[in-house]
């Protein structure tokens, strides 16, 4: 019997969980959830901490293998996944200028009309995947250069929960092309960040990667 084990990671809106499966095996032999708050206002805000939900990750992991006991030596890979559209400004130090802007967060509506005058809507849907819609992280892009210009102008790159948890627990920065191309920034016909996107909201590609 393969006795190898991977720990899948689903990181969610609400909480996150990891479960440990043996190779080849629908049985999960451990598994360990936690929850965190979405922070919410009138102004269409619909945020989180980023470092809570990283702490939550390592919490899960930690508690998933401890239960695994003399197994978790078996453990050869853990394997990652998290909700779509979220958008956080990360500096150059590697840790967030700002809370987690989530998919449920709104405040971008305002410039959705700018947006389609600036671009032709139906075009940027058939070369990204995405409709131009507050959900995606190109709006909420467009919305802080607009909004949080300090910011903006200090964001190294501008990221996915994902992307920040990936990069804390590996010490790599990665953009997977699922997470890539739930942004409305990738081009999901040449497989390379948007040229036209990327102009519109004045930044360069190393910001995307």
């Amino acid at each position: 019997m393969n006795t190898n084990i991977v720990i899948g990671v689903d990181i969610g809106t609400t909480g996150v969980r990891a479960v440990a499966y043996r190779n080849g095996s629908t049985k999960a032999y451990a598994t360990a959830t936690d929850e965190y708050p979405l922070f919410t206002d009138q102004s269409g805000a619909a945020e989180q901490d980023a470092n809570s939900i990283l702490a939550s990750t390592i919490a899960v992991i930690t508690r998933t293998i401890s239960l695994l006991g003399d197994e978790a030596n078996n453990v050869k890979g853990i394997a990652l996944s998290a909700v779509f559209h979220s958008f956080l400004a990360i500096a150059e130090d590697g840790h967030p200028l700002t809370r987690l802007m989530t998919w449920a967060d709104s405040r971008s509506q305002i410039y959705l009309d700018e947006m389609k005058s600036k671009t032709d809507s139906e075009r940027l849907y058939h070369r990204t995947g995405c409709p131009l819609h507050p959900m995606y992280p190109l709006l909420k892009i467009f919305w802080m250069k607009n909004n949080q210009p300090e910011i903006f102008a200090r964001t190294k790159w501008f990221g996915s929960i994902k992307d920040y948890v990936f990069q804390s627990l590996t010490g790599k920065r990665v953009v997977d092309r699922s997470i890539a191309s739930g942004s409305g920034c990738y081009n999901i016909k040449n497989l390379e960040w948007d040229k036209e996107v990327l102009s519109l909201l004045s930044i360069d590609e190393s910001r995307c990667q």
